[in-house]
């Protein structure tokens, strides 16, 4: 599903609906909130300074999901949507 939102470049749109960075990650945090009405999902939101490969100041947004539950059983997944 997220070869179909085209770039997912950290520099690509944040605004567009089905294209870029944001639609990818939109489309990330309504997949876990429909995995079940317990998971809270938020963004954990950070901006990142202009660097080599990041043209401008941009906002970066990860996508977290916990499922409340007893230390320590936990467990977390990670992955980059971004390429």
């Amino acid at each position: 599903k997220l070869e179909s939102f085209g770039t997912r470049h950290t520099s690509s749109s944040q605004d567009d609906p089905v294209r870029g960075i944001g639609a990818a990650r939109k489309w990330i945090h309504a997949e876990f909130q429909s995995y079940s009405p317990r998971l809270q999902v938020s963004y954990d939101s950070h901006r990142i300074k202009k660097q080599a490969r990041i043209p401008a100041d941009t906002d970066l947004h990860n996508v977290v999901a916990v499922l409340p539950g007893k230390y320590p059983d936990q467990v977390v997944i990670s992955g980059h949507y971004d390429t």
